[in-house]
């Protein structure tokens, strides 16, 4: 069951620090974000690391419980705070998150009050690929 569940965290959770810094920060700042990003899952791995034999010296098998609780209580806070962005370009989530509050209402209500920067300019994301696709045609 522990393999089980390293194989399922890995391939859903344990990405969100290398997915939502990229989403979240402006374009000028997103190497930088991305950095602080993994930056923070290093540190957070590396005491996880220090502090598990100790908790599992302790706790025995009840850990699995705290870990369970910890996820918990996460739900609301993806819920509330983290928005969708399946779909959407990297410039129109720039607007979603320059919404005043960061609830994810909020966040749709900036997107959807012009943030579709696409639409703006009169393309759509199949405009776009194509253009992608020819610029990198045309490198050498």
């Amino acid at each position: 069951m522990l393999f089980l569940f390293n194989l399922i965290y890995a391939s859903t959770w344990g990405t969100v620090a290398f997915l939502i810094p990229a989403e979240i920060f402006p374009s000028e700042m997103r190497a930088q974000g991305n950095g602080f990003g993994v930056s923070g899952w290093a540190l957070a791995v590396g005491w996880t690391v220090l502090i598990n034999p100790i908790m599992f010296a302790q706790l025995e098998n009840r850990t699995y419980f705290l870990f369970a609780g910890l996820n918990l209580l996460w739900i609301p806070i993806v819920w509330f705070f983290y928005p969708e962005t399946k779909d959407r370009s990297l410039e129109s989530i720039d607007a979603m998150f320059n919404a005043r509050k960061p609830f994810y209402r909020d966040m749709e209500r900036a997107y959807a009050a012009g943030a579709d920067v696409l639409a703006a300019r009169g393309m759509s994301d199949t405009d776009l690929k194509s253009s992608m696709q020819a610029e990198e045609g045309s490198q050498p």
